[in-house]
């Protein structure tokens, strides 16, 4: 665990316990955990994979490379039509909102439309 996140996620007044819980999963697959803009980023030898951000109506796991990810349930999204690689999975909406259509798995971080 990366203190520098650790500091930033412990002031979060949003979005903590859910910031705790996709950070386990993100740890848990063995990519290292950094700093970067702000948020929680995690890598593999050096390249961004994914990074855990929040917004007023749900926080998210933004993969930087999503577009290469298979996604058969569809609960990857592109957040504007300029985004062209990165897709996010909306973790957490609020109470208010409609749920995500499916939960994310562990599986997603690592495979790509090369994997069989």
């Amino acid at each position: 665990m990366n203190p520098l996140v650790s500091k930033v996620h412990g002031k979060a007044r949003r979005w903590s316990a859910e910031y705790a819980a996709l950070r386990e999963l993100c740890l848990a697959s063995g990519l290292n955990e950094e700093l970067k803009w702000g948020q929680a980023c995690y890598d593999l030898s050096g390249s961004n994979v994914v990074l855990i951000h929040g917004f007023k109506n749900y926080c998210a796991l933004l993969f930087m490379k999503g577009a290469l990810l298979k996604d058969h349930k569809g609960i990857l999204i592109q957040q504007t039509k300029n985004v062209q690689a990165a897709r996010q999975i909306k973790a957490w909406l609020q109470v208010d909102q409609p749920a995500p259509k499916r939960p994310f798995s562990k599986s997603a971080a690592g495979r790509s439309e090369t994997d069989d």
